[in-house]
């Protein structure tokens, strides 16, 4: 007695183990979509459909993306929108989750969601995550990012795994991250993603990286659909260019800036590529380059603590390459880093000669 009976019913939506027979404030009737012989169809919380839908979208999770597929063809088939979106008992918007899994926070916080697909992760920065002054390294938070970017791909029917069964891959092309503030070792914090648009050939992700609701970082991608037979990219598959992308302001606005190739050198490194900087696809991780050129930064005199960083990826690196990691900062005269300078950096296989990355850092010194 005397329980919120919309706040009830969301809570045994989401353990799904709605009450038959009683109807909530998130249930009706449509008589309007009533089938043969008059029996109306459920809409809402508490429905008994959306309890097999979410049951079978749990098992697609674990066997899947053709489950994903499937278990949204039969949602649209229904009238209920794709992707597993549930209907807040507090609102008329709709929060496109893969699943009501631990990693979406906000629900339980009451934060307004955003309309299309968003997912929300958490993480916590361990001591091997951190810099000597105990931030965040940068190739770590790039890594918290792919991460996000995996998971919520999968989520949306379009991870690694369903690109290669089709004989394609997801490749990184541009990554752009604008640094604020770093969270520090034992610290919680959040990444936000969400698909940002498509084009012919590009697919846009957006990220945030928070802490205690604050924005640290924010960072835009730019994705290109790889020909694992071709060994080129290719246009984007109508599986991938279908999916809805969020309602909300990009991360950062604006086109990409142009990269140029360093005029002079302050210092080289030659590297020879390892096992352990590989990814499924057989060619160096976008992490392992970020890794590269912040490690020839950090090889000056003076130290630098990245306030951006702005990546394009122009071609792969294999297991047993050797690559050489150039980096140009200050003047031909003097290299030291100024307050807020940028430096430019790049990436060449000596073998072919070949351009693998140019990137540009905006640097404050630590």
């Amino acid at each position: 007695m005397g329980r919120d009976r919309q706040g009830t019913g969301a809570a045994r939506h989401l353990r799904g183990a709605p009450r038959r027979g009683r109807r909530t404030q998130g249930t009706r009737r449509d008589r309007s979509s009533a089938g043969p012989g008059g029996r109306a169809r459920h809409h809402g919380l508490g429905c008994p459909g959306d309890e097999r839908l979410r049951r079978g979208r749990a098992r697609s999770l674990a066997s899947g993306d053709e489950g994903l597929a499937r278990q949204d063809r039969l949602r649209r088939s229904r009238g209920h929108p794709p992707g597993g979106a549930h209907r807040w008992a507090g609102g008329g918007h709709l929060f496109q989750a893969p699943h009501p899994g631990p990693c979406l926070l906000g629900r339980a916080r009451g934060e307004v969601p955003v309309k299309g697909p968003l997912l929300r992760e958490g993480f916590r920065v361990r001591s091997y995550d951190a810099r000597p002054d105990a931030s965040l390294r940068i190739d770590r938070l790039c890594d918290y990012l792919q991460e996000a970017a995996g998971r919520h791909a999968q989520a949306m029917g379009l991870s690694m795994e369903r690109l290669m069964r089709e004989g394609y891959a997801w490749v990184l092309e541009r990554l752009h991250l604008e640094i604020d503030g770093l969270p520090r070792a034992g610290e919680e914090v959040v990444v936000e993603t969400w698909p940002a648009g498509a084009e012919r050939l590009f697919a846009h992700r957006d990220f945030l990286l928070l802490r205690d609701g604050q924005v640290l970082a924010r960072a835009r991608s730019r994705w290109l659909v790889l020909s694992l037979e071709r060994r080129r990219a290719v246009r984007l598959p109508d599986f991938v260019r279908g999916h809805p992308v969020a309602e909300r302001p990009r991360a950062i606005g604006g086109p990409y800036a142009r990269l140029a190739e360093p005029t002079w050198t302050s210092r080289e490194q030659l590297r020879t590529v390892r096992p352990s900087d590989l990814d499924p696809v057989g060619h160096v991780n976008n992490v392992a380059y970020v890794r590269w050129i912040l490690d020839a930064l950090a090889a000056g005199a003076e130290p630098a603590v990245p306030a951006a960083l702005d990546v394009a990826f122009r071609a792969e690196a294999r297991g047993g390459d050797t690559v050489c990691v150039r980096v140009q900062e200050g003047t031909p005269a003097n290299h030291a880093v100024a307050h807020h300078a940028v430096a430019h950096h790049a990436i060449h296989r000596p073998s072919d000669g070949r351009t693998l990355l140019l990137a540009a850092t905006r640097h404050r010194p630590s």
